[in-house]
C-alpha cells in the first residue's frame, strides 16, 4: 500500500487543495515503489504537473504513430559482413522535429507507458525482420529492454505472443539488450526471466553497456547472456588511454572465457577498430561503420556499404604476437603524439602525460619477453625523449599562454619519427 500526505498548516491551504496535495504525494508514492510513505511540497507539485503533462503528450505521440525506428548497423570487422542492426526509438514531434530519446525516455522511466514503448519496439522490430527476410535480408535486430519493463509481470507472455503473430521470423533474429546495471537490482529474478526468453522462445540477449557498472563474473555466469557489448566510453579513449585499454582487454577476456559473442560500441575510426580487431573483438558498431537510419534508408546503405579494407587485411593475414604487439604500439604512439600536438594548436591543456600507452607497455613487454632484449631499449629511450618534448609543449603553452616556438614543435616531432622508425625494424623480433 502507498500512502500520500501533506500536513497542515505548512502546507496553508484550503479543504480542497489539500486533498489534491495529498493525492499527488501518492502519486510519487506509488513511483517510488510498493508500501511507501511520501510527503507534499511544492516542488514536488510542480513536478509532477510537468511530469503529467510530458506523459500526456508522449502518449498522445504514440497514438499518432509519431515514433520511428532508426537502425544502426553491426558489423564483423574482419570479414565485412553485416550481420545486424541495432533499433533505436525516435520522437519525430510534428511542431518540434526531431525529438532525441534522452528528452523522453528518462519521463517515461517506471510507468505504464514505459512499457507500452517497449512493447511497440518489439512489434516494430519483428515487423521490419519481416519485411527484410521478404527482401532477402538476413539480419538480425536488438532491441533495448528497460529493467522494469524485463520484470512486468506481462513482459513474458506478451514476447511470446508478438513472436507468435511473427511466425515466420526465427526468435533467434531478435536480441534483447539489457543494460548490466540494471541487472543489479533483483538479479535472481531478472536471471530467471532471461532464461525462460532464451530456453522456451529462443531469444538472445545482450548485457549492454557493460563495464561501466559494478561488473563482476557473478553477472556473466548467473545472467547468462549470449553477448557482452563494450560501452562506447571505453572504446572513445582506446588508442590513449592504458586505463580504458585494460578493461577492455578484461571485458574481451571475460566474454572468451565464457564462451560469449562480444561486440564494441561506438567504433569511430579505422585505428579503433584495428586495435580492437587485434585485442581479439571482432565484432563492432558505431559511427566510422554508419549512423543509425531510418528503415527506408537502411537498404540503400545494405547495398552501397563496402567494407574498410583495413579491416579485412586481418582477416586475410595471420599475424604473430610480436607481429600485433608492435601495430599497438604503432598505433597508440601516433594517436598519443598527435593528440599532443593538437593541444600545442590550441589552448587545451588537458592532457595527462603519465597516460601513455608505451610508458605503460614498454617495461612490461621486457619482462614478457615478446621482443628482442636489446632491441626493446631503443623503444624505450625513444619513447622516454619523446615524453619529455610533449612535456616541455605542454607546459610551456600552460605556463606562458604563448605560441610555441617552431623549433619545439619540430624537435618533438623528430623524437617521435625516431620512436616509429625504431617500431617499424625488423629486428625487434625475439
Amino acid at each position: 500500500m502507498s500512502i500520500g500526505a501533506t500536513l497542515y498548516p505548512n502546507d496553508n491551504a484550503d479543504l480542497d487543495t489539500l486533498i489534491r496535495h495529498a493525492d499527488h504525494a501518492m502519486y510519487q508514492a506509488k513511483l517510488a515503489g510498493k508500501n511507501q510513505l511520501h510527503f507534499f511540497n511544492a516542488a514536488d507539485d510542480k513536478q509532477i504537473a510537468y511530469k503529467q503533462n510530458k506523459l500526456q503528450e508522449i502518449k498522445q505521440a504514440l497514438t499518432n504513430n509519431e515514433f520511428r525506428l532508426y537502425y544502426q548497423p553491426k558489423v564483423n570487422m574482419k570479414t565485412g559482413k553485416v550481420f545486424g542492426a541495432e533499433a533505436l526509438i525516435r520522437w519525430h514531434h510534428p511542431d518540434k522535429g526531431m525529438i532525441p530519446p534522452l528528452e523522453f525516455l528518462p519521463v517515461i522511466e517506471g510507468t505504464g507507458l514505459e512499457i507500452e514503448l517497449g512493447n511497440w519496439v518489439i512489434h516494430e522490430a519483428l515487423q521490419q525482420l519481416t519485411t527484410w527476410q521478404q527482401q532477402d535480408i538476413d539480419l538480425e535486430i536488438s532491441v533495448n529492454i528497460s529493467s522494469f519493463h524485463l520484470q512486468s509481470p506481462a513482459f513474458f507472455d506478451q514476447l511470446k505472443e508478438a513472436l507468435e503473430s511473427h511466425l515466420d521470423i526465427k526468435p533467434q533474429r531478435l536480441q534483447l539488450e539489457i543494460l548490466e546495471s540494471s541487472a543489479l537490482g533483483d538479479l535472481k529474478t531478472i536471471s530467471a526471466i532471461i532464461k525462460n526468453c532464451q530456453t522456451i522462445l529462443g531469444v538472445n540477449v545482450a548485457l549492454d553497456d557493460f563495464g561501466t557498472g559494478y561488473s563482476s563474473l557473478a553477472h556473466i555466469r548467473d545472467l547468462s547472456a549470449n553477448v557482452i557489448k563494450i560501452d562506447r566510453s571505453f572504446i572513445r579513449d582506446l588508442l590513449i588511454d592504458p586505463d580504458d585499454y585494460s578493461i577492455t582487454e578484461g571485458v574481451i577476456g571475460l566474454a572468451k572465457a565464457f564462451n560469449l559473442d562480444i561486440i564494441a560500441e561506438g567504433v569511430e575510426t579505422t585505428e579503433q577498430g584495428i586495435m580492437l580487431i587485434l585485442m581479439g573483438c571482432q565484432e563492432a558498431q558505431g559511427y566510422h561503420i554508419s549512423r543509425p537510419l531510418p528503415a527506408e534508408r537502411f537498404q540503400t546503405w545494405l547495398t552501397d556499404y563496402t567494407p574498410n579494407p583495413d579491416w579485412l587485411y586481418y582477416d586475410q593475414h595471420t599475424l604473430s604476437l610480436q607481429q600485433k604487439k608492435i601495430i599497438l604500439l604503432q598505433l597508440t604512439s601516433k594517436q598519443w603524439f598527435e593528440k599532443v600536438l593538437s593541444l600545442s594548436d590550441d589552448n587545451q591543456i588537458e592532457l595527462s602525460l603519465a597516460k601513455c600507452h608505451l610508458g605503460a607497455w614498454l617495461n612490461q613487454l621486457e619482462q614478457d619477453k615478446v621482443f628482442n632484449h636489446h632491441w626493446l631499449k631503443g623503444p624505450i629511450q625513444a619513447h622516454d625523449a619523446m615524453f619529455n618534448k610533449a612535456r616541455d609543449l605542454i607546459n610551456i603553452k600552460s605556463t606562458l599562454d604563448i605560441d610555441i616556438k617552431p623549433n619545439a614543435i619540430s624537435e618533438f616531432k623528430t623524437t617521435y619519427q625516431h620512436l616509429d622508425t625504431l617500431l617499424q625494424s625488423d629486428d625487434a623480433m625475439v
